[in-house]
């Protein structure tokens, strides 16, 4: 009918590339193929294992293995800016922060040991919770020595 029509044939050669002969380029796409699946696998397990140690943190961090009543706190004092310890003082005694945190005077507060080592303060509906210092109080400065280096 339409005398334009012609059937499309691929050019020579061409038919090579599709025929059992190619081999070579089918290696090369199953080892490409291979090293993704690789690289995927790879990404998931470490994303799977970094997960999996952020749940076991929090979980740590969240195991109260013993807790005791400090009373309430008096007052709060610290130089101010990023000079740390910011120190607390309750009935108990002096409490050294790891970060500043806003409780009202008069809370009642209570002194917990985690399972991770790591020490909390908190109010007692642990609504506000905040660690501890790790460094100890500042002692005084020392005295420069009166001897005349040599």
């Amino acid at each position: 009918m339409n005398k334009f029509r012609t059937p499309i044939v691929p050019p020579p050669g061409r038919d090579k590339q599709f025929s059992g002969g190619g081999s070579s380029d089918n290696g090369t796409l199953e080892a490409a193929t291979n090293a993704v699946i690789r690289a995927l696998l790879l990404c998931l397990a470490l994303t799977a294992l970094i997960a999996a140690y952020f749940i076991w943190q929090h979980w740590q961090t969240g195991q109260v293995e013993a807790s005791r009543p400090i009373g309430r706190l008096l007052g709060m004092s610290g130089q101010g800016g990023w000079a740390w310890p910011l120190v607390i003082e309750t009935e108990e005694g002096f409490f050294p922060l790891g970060e500043a945190v806003a409780i009202a005077k008069g809370t009642l507060l209570v002194l917990e040991d985690r399972a991770s080592g790591q020490r909390f303060i908190c109010d007692l509906k642990r609504t506000v919770c905040v660690q501890t210092s790790l460094e100890s109080m500042p002692g005084p400065a020392a005295m420069p020595s009166k001897e005349i280096p040599r």
